[in-house]
């Protein structure tokens, strides 16, 4: 885990037996080491903030490396407070850190640009294919003469009505394929 130079930065131990009636009359100490050396850089004596859990803040050092510095945080459990006998009970711990300043990455998370994001798919997508509209309107005209002038012939033998029964559904289905036209057009334009 890496850590930031000259921060508060709180050391934990948790006593691990739930069942210990003690768990909350140890003393924890906590002694930070280079970890290169193992010099002693300081010793933090843990406050038990009852069940089991024992911390306080450290004030980090700084960084004295390019590429950080690496620090042993060992945690040791006692039975009196003079830290002359350490419990049989617990063993201590040891958890590494690197001292080093958080380095922050342009990109991702609240910086995302969607715009940006929105044109990179709408360049890298293959255009919308434009659908000419059919216009129907010359070839209603046309039927609507030819139901005129059917109307003028004057022949008793033939029924008009059926003649012009038969151009209103020719118009009807002319007017449903428009329709249909312009739906499909609608759905490839939003594709």
């Amino acid at each position: 885990m890496q850590i930031q130079p000259q921060s508060q930065f709180t050391i934990f131990r948790q006593i691990g037996d739930h069942t210990d009636p003690n768990r909350d009359s140890y003393y924890v100490v906590a002694t930070i080491r280079l970890a290169a050396t193992s010099e002693v850089l300081d010793t933090v004596t843990l406050i038990n903030q009852s069940n089991g859990e024992y911390k306080k803040d450290w004030s980090v050092i700084p960084n004295t490396h390019p590429d950080g510095t690496w620090i042993n945080i060992i945690t040791s459990v006692y039975t009196d407070a003079a830290l002359t006998t350490k419990s049989n009970k617990y063993s201590d711990t040891a958890d590494s850190y690197l001292v080093r300043p958080f380095e922050s990455h342009a990109g991702g998370g609240v910086d995302v640009d969607y715009s940006r994001i929105k044109k990179m798919i709408k360049e890298a997508l293959p255009a919308p294919v434009e659908i000419p509209k059919l216009d129907l309107e010359p070839l209603n005209d046309t039927i609507k003469s030819i139901k005129i002038d059917i109307s003028k012939i004057n022949v008793p033998v033939v029924d008009q009505t059926v003649l012009e029964t038969k151009l209103d559904i020719i118009t009807m289905w002319l007017e449903t394929l428009n329709n249909k036209l312009d739906d499909l057009t609608e759905t490839i334009k939003y594709q």
